[in-house]
């Protein structure tokens, strides 16, 4: 048998027509498997990111949560519950003391201005009109022989205790021997607590 030009051609064509339907066919079908695996790897992404998202907000909230604790427990040392009037004294004095170089003979006089004969939580105590819900323990410290810069220092370490203290009067009595020294200093001041 043999095969003629004409028969020939044709099956060049046939097989020409059947290659470019096979070719345009796993075109089209790979076509449709890439889509179908893109579809996947951007819901993976989605997701991906979905988990990033919630893992980031989980931790700017612990970070928010320790934030608040942390700003409590600031405001619980500012401001404690009850008037702690012995820690308030050992604060006093040592900021007196050791922080503002002040020795402690010189230190004459830390009264409260407030006194109760049946002392509480409360007793002294005085609510604060500028503030409410805020009470306010009144107290004064005498001080003498020391120079205007270690009163400086003290007004300075005052301000930076870790306790709430506003000073609301500040008499002063220089010496008049020594000029640059202060015979006698009084304080008067407010320690701050909310009950």
């Amino acid at each position: 048998m043999s095969i003629s030009p004409k028969h020939s051609y044709y099956a060049m064509i046939a097989a020409a027509l059947i290659g470019v339907l096979g070719v345009g066919s796993s075109l089209y079908f790979g076509n449709q498997k890439l889509t179908e695996k893109a579809a996947e790897v951007s819901e993976l992404r989605t997701d991906r990111d979905l988990a990033r998202i919630t893992a980031e907000a989980l931790r700017e909230a612990q970070t928010g949560k320790q934030t608040a604790l942390d700003s409590q427990e600031l405001l619980d040392t500012l401001l404690p519950q009850k008037k702690n009037q012995e820690t308030l004294i050992a604060d006093v004095l040592y900021t007196a003391t050791a922080e503002a170089g002040i020795p402690i003979n010189s230190v004459s006089s830390l009264a409260f201005t407030l006194s109760s004969e049946n002392p509480t939580d409360q007793s002294g105590t005085e609510k604060f009109k500028a503030v409410p819900g805020v009470s306010s323990y009144p107290f004064n410290i005498v001080v003498n022989d020391i120079s205007y810069e270690t009163l400086l220092t003290l007004l300075e370490e005052i301000e930076s205790n870790g306790r709430l203290v506003q000073i609301d009067v500040l008499q002063i009595s220089p010496d008049a021997q020594r000029p640059g020294f202060i015979g006698s200093v009084t304080l008067n001041l407010k320690a701050f607590l909310k009950p």
